[in-house]
């Protein structure tokens, strides 16, 4: 047995094998898990309809009576003026509490994720206490990091090369394969597993108990003040864990079902192609630049059509007031979705900063939850009266004024030794999306190999020369 000093400071015990070599985890998991028919095989989601929300149990809160399951979360994505999703999208807004696990500081990231699903959380309702037990898959992706323990994951980690060299087949482009081949895994294939969840009462008051996520910190505890059920997992090794709600985050190269483009003409126009059989819910266009910020509602988008605005449109105001204004519409086509009020009203407090704040223009709607239960299959044992999963898609847009703006700057890879650094130092200053920007901008510029081997020095190699874009 050897210990080993997981990034979110938990000490926990794996059993190793040399490069035949499963990764035994406890409370990360590790074990083999089940084929993703679900926890007990009861599969299902409790009847979903293709619309956001399209199971709601409506109502403004939970009704006192059956067991109904809520998620809310939001995928976000960076695309080009022509549409194309950029890779680099693994750089992180803002941190997570130590306690959460997270087997993104375990490998090293390759960078190539399109999507990154942020922060999904799944609240729990039943008038009487009972054990669930949850799984979770990402066939196009991975889960990054999660709360409560898991008690299996899969991709697994293995150790490689030397028996203290752990790896992540999955994220760390330089895993040695050369004695365990079988274990390099493709960016696909992420599973969780939580076998015994314990859904407590409802009378049941945990909040002294629960990890200390302070506020002035971190945006993990605004997903608290919901009047969910608390849960209980108990871990062999981490003792138990109590908290209001199951999280999960991931990588992954999924497509969106819209397709979201910008054209340069009397203004930036922004159009949204609905590519799916089913509507969009409630599309929102945002344009935050020199601390004002102005939004156009565009409503629903009906299957396979098109839906637009001109970012120059719509009343510009301060800010914070702008942001606050937002909020209350946003609260209200949530509530419409189906998710419960203060549900709605903890994934705005959650997101406000980023979606609302940050400067940039973007495209924020609703997936439909057939999509969703495509992109991350959720299944529970038993089998909830309802489920509702409320999906916004965060689309990052680069227009084509940024592209141009971007482009000189690119060109630098091409330079000498003082160019190719000023480049650097450009697309590094540009904060999370630096990375897609300047992938972006090395495409429509033809590549180059001076850019190319950046990103993988110091994005996906990690840690050879300076630092890592966004970081």
């Amino acid at each position: 047995m050897v210990t080993f000093r997981a990034t979110t400071g938990a000490m926990l015990l794996l059993s190793l094998w040399a490069c035949g070599g499963v990764v035994d985890i406890p409370g990360l998991g590790g074990s083999q898990s089940n084929n993703g028919s679900g926890a007990g095989g009861s599969g299902g989601n409790g009847g979903s309809s293709g619309l956001p929300g399209g199971s709601s149990s409506g109502g403004t809160s939970y009704a006192g009576h059956g067991f109904v399951v809520h998620e809310w979360g939001t995928n976000t994505v960076v695309v080009g003026s022509d549409g194309s999703m950029q890779a680099g999208m693994h750089h992180e807004e803002e941190d997570l509490p130590a306690f959460v696990f997270d087997r993104m500081k375990e490998g090293k990231i390759t960078g190539g994720f399109v999507d990154k699903m942020e922060t999904p959380v799944i609240y729990f309702y039943s008038d009487k206490a009972l054990t669930v037990q949850a799984h979770v898959a990402f066939p196009m992706g991975i889960f990054s990091q999660w709360y409560p323990a898991v008690e299996s994951f899969q991709p697994l980690l293995a150790f490689h090369g030397t028996p203290n060299n752990l790896g992540d087949p999955a994220l760390d482009p330089k895993f040695d394969a050369s004695k365990c081949p079988s274990f390099v895994t493709q960016l696909q294939g992420g599973q969780l597993d939580w076998p015994n969840i314990e859904v407590l009462d409802r009378a049941t008051n945990v909040d002294s108990m629960l990890e200390a996520a302070p506020l002035d910190q971190f945006t993990w505890s605004h997903a608290r003040a919901v009047a969910a059920n608390p849960i209980r997992v108990a871990s062999s090794q981490l003792g138990t864990q109590l908290e209001k709600f199951l999280f999960y985050r991931g990588l992954g190269n999924s497509d969106m079902p819209a397709k979201v483009t910008a054209t340069e003409g009397k203004g930036t126009s922004v159009q949204i192609e609905n590519r799916s059989d089913a509507g969009l819910g409630s599309a929102f266009l945002i344009n935050v630049q020199d601390g004002q910020g102005a939004y156009q509602m565009l409503g629903d988008v009906a299957p396979h059509a098109s839906q637009g605005g001109t970012v120059e449109a719509g009343a510009k105001s301060p800010v914070d007031d702008f942001a606050d204004k937002l909020a209350v519409d946003m609260t209200i086509a949530l509530d419409r979705a189906g998710l419960f009020h203060d549900e709605s009203v903890s994934m705005v407090n959650t997101w406000k900063r980023q979606w609302f704040k940050t400067p940039g223009i973007r495209v924020l709607y609703l997936a439909p939850q057939t999509w969703t239960d495509t992109l991350i299959p959720l299944t529970f044992d038993p089998k909830p009266d309802n489920v509702t999963r409320i999906m916004m898609i965060r689309t990052e847009v680069l227009t084509p004024a940024l592209e141009a703006a971007d482009a000189p700057h690119a060109t630098g890879w091409n330079g000498d030794a003082t160019a190719q650094k000023d480049a650097a130092s450009y697309f590094m200053s540009l904060g999370r999306f630096g990375e897609p920007r300047m992938r972006r901008a090395l495409q429509k510029m033809g590549g180059s190999k001076n850019g190319d081997t950046y990103l993988w020095q110091n994005v996906i190699g990690r840690g050879q020369a300076g630092g890592a874009l966004g970081e």
